[in-house]
């Protein structure tokens, strides 16, 4: 797969596009067909997409009839904002395909993001920085089945976990989100006809073992060694967040890990932002708080705190009051922001 040199080298490091060109001219030296995976961009036009891919693989020295669609495939933008259709079982029967010919179900790539320390396997997706689809460290450990769990194969889980904590605020009729979770999970598996003896075990336990993204832990180092202290705000209840903090070996990185079950009430209720006011003792405006969710940053920058919204997948902005004062792509742009650089 390739993708535009500035594209590439923003996401994968400087020298990235370089390396993918020189692999792909030796396996086309060796007499392996080539074939390339690109995807649209907001805007772009495909016959000038085609026209694009054709020139740089010319240069580099690479034959590929870029009009033809299955030597060049050109797959559309998956914005994790957009509206999508839920992907059934029932699915496979009305496209006539098997679940074992689709590619993140059948294949496998090795990646090395970058700022990890290994690589890891995940499945063959437009989306391979997506930690949801990471698999395990070696080949061995990907040898597993590949359930529909990503947004854009089935929201149905996380979007009802949301509703349900927004719903039980309005009727005040608080429970942890240990079991919104359970309630989410087990609405969704009967919706998507999924019954399948340990499945929601497992992905239950999945909430006790959350990945991190790469760049968390030297970012929280970096903002505890200019003397800033740090802290968790969730809708999470304190065993789930125990143990993902734990997990995740963020435990020593952080001043206090604050649960809404403290106030019995779900984000974006102003009452949980308050909660981190009177813990921390530090006036709103004397906090920087981050969220990678729009709602969340929105809501808490209409509370009176200054936001910093983690936009990693390009999401619109929101139509509600409150604005975040800054939008980064990675928490490794916080430290800057902040006077800890």
């Amino acid at each position: 797969m390739i993708i535009a040199p500035r594209y590439m080298t923003a996401n994968a490091g400087r020298g990235s596009f370089a390396k993918a060109m020189v692999g792909l001219r030796r396996l086309a030296s060796l007499g392996i067909t080539v074939e390339v995976a690109g995807r649209f961009l907001s805007g772009d036009r495909e016959e000038q997409l085609r026209d694009g891919f054709a020139r740089t693989l010319r240069q580099a020295g690479i034959t590929i009839d870029c009009l033809d669609p299955r030597q060049l495939v050109l797959f559309r933008e998956m914005r994790e904002d957009a509206d999508r259709p839920e992907i059934t079982p029932a699915c496979w029967g009305i496209l006539n395909v098997s679940p074992d010919g689709v590619m993140c179900s059948s294949a496998r790539m090795v990646v090395r993001r970058r700022g990890s320390e290994r690589p890891v396997v995940v499945a063959c997706t437009l989306l391979a920085y997506d930690q949801r689809f990471e698999l395990g460290a070696t080949l061995a450990d990907a040898n597993k089945p590949l359930y529909l769990a990503h947004p854009h194969c089935a929201h149905c889980a996380t979007d009802k976990q949301l509703q349900y904590t927004w719903l039980r605020a309005l009727q005040g009729r608080h429970v942890d989100f240990w079991q919104v979770t359970g309630d989410a999970l087990d609405f969704a598996l009967e919706t998507l006809a999924i019954d399948k003896p340990g499945l929601r075990h497992r992905l239950m336990q999945l909430y006790l073992t959350l990945d991190r993204f790469p760049e968390v832990p030297d970012t929280l180092a970096t903002l505890k060694t200019a003397g800033l202290r740090t802290a968790i705000l969730s809708n999470g209840s304190p065993n789930m967040l125990d143990a993902a903090v734990r997990d995740a070996g963020l435990d020593g990185l952080l001043d206090a890990v604050l649960s809404v079950e403290e106030v019995g009430v779900y984000k974006p209720h102003p009452a949980v932002y308050q909660l981190a006011v009177d813990r921390l003792s530090i006036a709103p405006n004397g906090i920087a708080f981050q969220s990678s969710n729009a709602w969340d940053a929105y809501a808490v920058s209409a509370f009176g705190m200054q936001v910093i919204w983690c936009n990693r997948y390009q999401q619109r902005t929101e139509r509600l009051p409150g604005a975040p004062d800054r939008i980064i792509r990675t928490l490794a742009e916080l430290p800057a922001l902040v006077g800890a650089s």
